[in-house]
């Protein structure tokens, strides 16, 4: 366990004084010891360094949900003397965050994406594994079962365990419904324009529809066409070539604000398409002085 190297520095975002990080340090060394008895069931007093790390961070990724989730509080974690029962109520929050994955799974199951893709598909059933596998008291931070399918914004490496799945439930499901709003032979054809394999290969399915929506709305054109012909395109480089940054910004956070309030989508949903806008700004950028925007926006046949 001396091996290990202390890695709390600050609760709730405030910075740990030099006295009560090795305090914390301390209580922290005392419930792994615990730990890894559970773990080894009494048969063992010590593992190996890889495994101690693994059930320390576990131990870590509980106690920092329960502060989060408001299970204890900053002040309750210094001044208790042992964490045995604050790790218990982090836990209860871990389950409770568990039984609410699961109902995001449901209505992911009853709101699919409705489009062939192989990866997608092989990430549904290996949220199923994680739910089966993951293991709560042991290894609360790790993510067992696949998860391959690429989402338009991608969860922050720095989520953990339950949290990355929620979250990268929680997106899923946003993609799902804003596809869901399209006619699906509409999608397939943009899908097809852009990647012939789309079924088979590891792409994601929102992005290319999202974009062209806001390319639709940026040109006061039928958003659900989903199509941007080629006139249309040149209509838009002649558009925004007079366009600096902030006027560039500007119109396409209208655009994506249009598009949200046709599909009446919820603040969530809106914020993920404010994002993809977002991110459509350096790509236009690096375009418009060639004259055209075929990189960004997409043209199938009818």
């Amino acid at each position: 366990m001396n091996d290990l190297t202390p890695i709390i520095y600050t609760v709730n975002d405030k910075p740990l004084s030099e006295e009560e990080q090795i305090a914390l340090q301390g209580k922290l060394w005392q419930l792994l010891a615990r730990q890894t008895d559970y773990y080894t069931m009494g048969c063992s007093s010590s593992v190996r360094v890889e495994m101690a790390e693994e059930l320390y961070h576990s131990l870590l990724f509980t106690l920092q949900e329960g502060l989060k989730y408001g299970a204890f509080d900053r002040t309750q974690l210094l001044a208790a003397k042992d964490l045995e029962l604050l790790l218990r109520e982090g836990r209860e929050v871990i389950e409770k965050q568990v039984e609410a994955g699961k109902r995001l799974w449901m209505q992911i199951q009853q709101n699919p994406a409705g489009i062939n893709n192989i990866s997608y598909d092989d990430t549904l059933k290996g949220l199923v594994e994680f739910f089966k596998r993951y293991d709560i008291r042991y290894f609360a931070h790790q993510i067992p079962g696949d998860i391959d399918y690429q989402l338009g914004h991608h969860v922050p490496d720095e989520l953990l365990g339950i949290e990355y799945v929620n979250t990268y439930l929680r997106r899923l499901l946003i993609e799902n419904s804003f596809i869901r709003c399209f006619e699906t032979d509409k999608v397939v054809r943009l899908l097809q324009s852009s990647c012939p394999d789309y079924c088979g290969q590891l792409i994601n399915l929102y992005e290319p529809v999202a974009i062209n929506a806001i390319g639709l709305a940026l040109l006061n054109e039928n958003i659900y066409a989903l199509n941007i012909t080629a006139e249309m395109k040149e209509s838009l480089v002649s558009s925004l070539q007079g366009c600096d940054k902030d006027c560039l910004s500007r119109l396409l956070a209208q655009s994506a604000e249009k598009v949200s309030s046709l599909l009446k989508a919820g603040a969530p949903a809106a914020d993920y398409l404010n994002q993809t806008a977002a991110e459509l700004l350096p790509r236009i950028e690096l375009l418009l002085p060639t004259g055209h925007l075929d990189g960004v926006f997409l043209t199938f046949s009818v």
